[in-house]
C-alpha cells in the first residue's frame, strides 16, 4: 500500500499499524528498510517509528527498532485467551463433529503452551485434552507448530526444557523437525505407547502473518488412522483458514502433503 493508494479510515492509524506489523515479523528494522517495505517515505516511517518508540509501543536498538514493552503490556492486559477462545471454540466445537476427534487451541505464554478452547470428541472412545499439565510446548503438536514459527533465535530455550519429552532428540532433530512443520504447514505427534495418544496440527496465521495459535486433532494411539488420513487434515486446514481470515490473516496456501511419507520418516526419526 502505497502514499498514494488510501485505504477507508484514518491513514495514520493503518500505517502506525503496518510499522509494529512489519517490526514484528522483522524483528529489528530500521527506517529506510521499513520505509521500502511499506511504500512510504522515509520521512513518514521516521516520524511513526520515534512516535511509536516513545509511547514505547518500539524500543530503539543497534539496527533500527524492535516492538517495545507496551506491545506486551498491551497483550497483557487483554489476554489471548479472552480474546480468541470466543473465536475459536465454535470453531473448534465444528471441527471436533466433522472430524469425531479431539481438538484444541494452544496459545504460547514465554515458554510454556496454554491451552485456551478445547471439544471433546463425539466418539465413545476419545482424548482428554484439557490437561492443566501439559505445559512444555514439545510435549503437544501444537506446541511445536508454535515452537516452529517462533524466532530461530528462542528455539534453544526451548529445547533446553525438553528433556522429558519423548522423543529425546538432540537439537539438531529438533531443528530438522521445525523445518518439516514449517515446510508442511502441520506438525504430528506421535507414540510408540499404545495406551498414549498421537495428534496433528496447524498454525492459525493472523494479521501480518504473525501466527497467534495453533489447532489440533487429538486421537487415542489405537485409532490413529481415523486421524491420520487426508479427510481429517482437510477438515483441519479448513477450520484454520477460517480463523485465519476472522483475525486478519492472508489467504492460505497449503502445501501438498504426502501422509504416508512424512508418518514413516517421523516413525523412523522416533525410533532410531
Amino acid at each position: 500500500m502505497t502514499e498514494t493508494e488510501p485505504r477507508a479510515g484514518v491513514q495514520s492509524v493503518h500505517r502506525a499499524l503496518d510499522v509494529l506489523e512489519a517490526t514484528a515479523r522483522a524483528q529489528v528494522l530500521g527506517v529506510t528498510a521499513a520505509a521500502e517495505r511499506l511504500q512510504l517515505s522515509t520521512s513518514t516511517v521516521h516520524g511513526l517509528m520515534r512516535t511509536l518508540s516513545d509511547r514505547h509501543y518500539l524500543q530503539r536498538v543497534p539496527g533500527g527498532y524492535r516492538l517495545g514493552p507496551a506491545v506486551a503490556t498491551l497483550g497483557a492486559l487483554s489476554g489471548a485467551a479472552r480474546i480468541l477462545t470466543p473465536i475459536v471454540e465454535p470453531v473448534l466445537g465444528t471441527l471436533s463433529l466433522h472430524t469425531g476427534l479431539a481438538t484444541t487451541a494452544t496459545v504460547l505464554a514465554g515458554r510454556e503452551a496454554h491451552l485456551i478452547a478445547s471439544a471433546v470428541g463425539p466418539g465413545a472412545v476419545t482424548v482428554r485434552t484439557d490437561r492443566e499439565d501439559l505445559r512444555d510446548p514439545l510435549g503437544l503438536a501444537t506446541g511445536r507448530v508454535l515452537v516452529a514459527y517462533a524466532p530461530r533465535a528462542s528455539w534453544p530455550a526451548f529445547f533446553d526444557a525438553a528433556s522429558d519429552v519423548a522423543p529425546r532428540w538432540s537439537v539438531l532433530e529438533w531443528e530438522q523437525e521445525f523445518a518439516r512443520i514449517r515446510a508442511a504447514s502441520v506438525a504430528v505427534k506421535l507414540t510408540d505407547d499404545p495406551r498414549g495418544a498421537v495428534s496433528l496440527a496447524v498454525p492459525v496465521i493472523g494479521t501480518g502473518g504473525v501466527v497467534v495459535c495453533a489447532i489440533g486433532c487429538y486421537s487415542p494411539a489405537t485409532l490413529a488412522a481415523d486421524l491420520f488420513d487426508d479427510a481429517a487434515l482437510e477438515h483441519l486446514w479448513r477450520a484454520s483458514d477460517g480463523l485465519s481470515r476472522a483475525l486478519g490473516g492472508p489467504e492460505p496456501r497449503h502445501p501438498q502433503l504426502d501422509f504416508a511419507t512424512l508418518l514413516d520418516s517421523l516413525t523412523k526419526a522416533i525410533r532410531r
